[in-house]
C-alpha cells in the first residue's frame, strides 16, 4: 500500500486537507484510507457481478509536527506539504522545507561516513564513494530524487529528498485556484476549507457549490492525479469469478513483477501470462468476443505491463 504523509506548520490546513481526502470523521492516530475510484474496475465488475470488488487503497497520514525521526514520515512514499496562503502567507516556507530535508539527508550521510571511518564493515565496497558523491550533490542544494539511481544497499536509510514532494497552496476564498511549479515542486493552489465543505455535500449539490465559489475541480481527484504521476505509476487488473481487483505498478516494470504483487507464489512459479488491455475489453464488451477478436496475448516474464492491462497468470505453484 502506498503511504502518504501530509506535512506543514501548525494551522496551515493539514487536518482540513486530510479530512477533504479521507472524509471528515475521526480516524485512529490521524491515519485514514483513501479508496480510489476506478471506472475500469467498475466495468470489470459488470463482467463478474458476483465477484468481490477491491479498489486500490492509499494510506494517508496527518502528521501533528514535523519530526524527521518519525518512522511514519521516513517510511512514507511521498510528501504533501501544505503552505498557508490565506493570511499573507508566503511560498518561501516551501523552500525552507526543501532545505530542511536536504540538511537532514546530509546529516545522515555524515554520520554514516563517520561510522565507516571507525569500522571497516561496509554494506558495499563502493559505499563511501557513493555517499560522498551524494553529499556533494546535496550541498549544491539539489534533492537526491534528481541524483539518479541510488544503490539498493543504501535505500534502507530512507533519505528524505528521494521522495516525491507535492505542494498544496491553501488559499482564501477570494483567490484563484490554479497549478504551478515553484522551486521545482508541483504546487496545487486550492481553497482547502471550501473543498472540504464540498466533499461533505451530496453529489447532486456539488456542481452548484463549485460554480458558486469558483472551484475548478475536486482537490481529491487532482491530488490523486499528481500522486500517480509523481510516483510514475500505472494500473493493472485481475478479474475472475471470485474477485476483480486493481493494482499499482511502477511504469516500465515487467509482468513478473506484477505477478509478485498479485501473489508471491505467482512470481516464484511463473509460467506465462495472458494479457488484454481494458480498452480492448470495453470495445468488445465481454471476454468471449475479445478472445474471438484476437485481443488476448500470451506473454513471457519480460513483457512490460501497460496501463490498463488485465492480467491472468499461469503458475506452476
Amino acid at each position: 500500500m502506498i503511504n502518504i504523509a501530509i506535512l506543514g506548520e501548525r494551522q496551515s490546513g493539514k487536518s482540513t486537507l486530510f479530512d477533504t481526502i479521507v472524509g471528515g470523521r475521526e480516524h485512529k492516530e490521524r491515519k485514514g484510507i483513501l479508496i480510489l475510484k476506478d471506472e475500469n474496475l467498475d466495468f470489470l465488475h459488470t463482467l463478474y457481478p458476483e465477484a468481490k470488488k477491491t479498489n486500490i487503497h492509499i494510506e494517508i497520514i496527518d502528521t501533528e509536527v514535523i519530526n524527521f525521526n518519525d518512522t511514519l514520515i521516513r517510511d512514507s512514499d511521498i510528501f504533501i506539504y501544505v503552505i498557508p496562503l490565506f493570511e499573507n502567507g508566503k511560498m518561501e516556507i516551501l523552500k525552507s522545507f526543501i532545505d530542511d530535508i536536504i540538511i537532514n539527508d546530509i546529516s545522515v550521510i555524515e554520520n554514516r561516513l563517520k561510522k565507516l571511518e571507525k569500522s571497516h564493515e561496509r554494506l558495499n565496497e563502493n559505499e563511501p564513494r557513493i555517499l560522498k558523491e551524494m553529499k556533494e550533490f546535496l550541498e549544491k542544494g539539489r534533492k537526491l530524487i534528481e541524483f539518479g539511481e541510488i544503490p539498493s544497499y543504501l535505500k534502507g536509510f530512507n533519505f528524505l529528498s528521494t521522495k516525491p514532494l507535492i505542494g498544496i497552496g491553501n488559499i482564501s476564498e477570494e483567490m484563484e485556484e490554479k497549478e504551478d511549479v515553484i522551486f521545482g515542486i508541483p504546487v496545487i493552489f486550492s481553497k482547502c476549507k471550501l473543498q472540504k465543505e464540498m466533499e461533505e455535500l451530496e453529489e447532486k449539490d456539488r456542481e452548484e457549490f463549485k460554480n458558486m465559489f469558483g472551484i475548478k475541480e475536486p482537490l481529491k481527484d487532482k491530488l490523486i492525479e499528481y500522486i500517480v504521476k509523481s510516483l510514475n505509476l500505472i494500473r493493472f487488473y485481475t478479474a475472475n469469478k471470485n474477485e476483480v481487483k486493481s493494482y499499482f505498478l511502477k511504469k516500465g516494470e515487467n509482468v513478473l513483477k506484477a505477478a509478485g504483487i498479485i501473489h508471491s507464489d505467482f512470481e516464484k512459479g511463473f509460467v506465462r501470462a495472458s494479457v488484454i488491455n481494458i480498452q480492448d475489453l470495453k470495445r468488445f464488451g465481454d471476454e468471449k468476443k475479445a478472445k474471438e477478436g484476437g485481443c488476448y496475448k500470451v506473454e513471457g516474464k519480460e513483457y512490460i505491463v501497460q496501463d490498463g492491462d488485465v492480467i491472468y497468470i499461469r503458475s506452476s505453484l
